[in-house]
């Protein structure tokens, strides 16, 4: 587990391959219920799902094609892709391959090949829940530096309580789980609320 630059929870993987997908077109807006003025007088509510794409078309024909199992979830910008039924590493042939076939976002696949692990964003993006970044950067100078952190990540948890990361869609392939990923599995669809019907950040 990390906290990347803007703050948000971050799990790292050596061998449960994640995808980032992001969707082509954007859509309007990620945070729903009415933005500022929806977060003061009411909670957001959950849109409804995604219509269905070329790219999720794109993920179902490369896992099947594979052999492999995997957990589609939709995102704020796009799709993530929990492979399931087969570790993979990071940074090698076989996975860059892959990812490309599955049409990953390059930056996510360039983070995967510098760190030598995968990576998935288990708390909003602040912009998205109208929240500031973290107002000092670890490593921190001081015990002041500490503290405005420690209030930073309070507000930041209050504020996310509404939201989810991403929501599963569906199991694509037999359902297969190795059995040494089935508790991160769940960790992840537990933190990042998957399960749960919320606005998506």
């Amino acid at each position: 587990m990390t906290r990347n630059v803007y703050g948000a929870l971050v799990l790292n993987t050596d061998q449960l391959m994640f995808v980032d997908v992001d969707r082509k077109e954007q859509p309007k807006a990620a945070s729903g219920g009415g933005g500022f003025l929806g977060s003061l007088f009411g909670k957001p509510k959950a849109p409804e799902p995604a219509p269905a794409d070329d790219q999720i078309e794109v993920i179902r024909r490369v896992a099947e094609r594979h052999g492999l199992s995997a957990r589609l979830y939709e995102t704020a910008a796009g799709y993530r892709v929990i492979v399931t039924s087969a570790p993979f590493k990071a940074g090698t042939n076989e996975t860059e391959v892959l990812l490309a076939e599955f049409q990953a976002d390059p930056l996510y696949m360039r983070l995967c090949r510098l760190q030598e692990s995968f990576r998935a964003r288990l708390t909003p993006k602040p912009f998205r829940i109208e929240y500031a970044n973290p107002p000092v950067e670890f490593p921190f100078e001081t015990p002041a530096d500490q503290a405005k952190h420690d209030r930073w990540v309070a507000g930041y948890d209050a504020k996310s309580a509404p939201f989810a990361t991403c929501r599963l869609m569906e199991t694509i392939g037999p359902a297969v789980v190795l059995p040494e990923f089935d508790e991160m599995i769940r960790f992840h669809d537990h933190e990042t609320k998957a399960n749960r019907p919320l606005v998506l950040a």
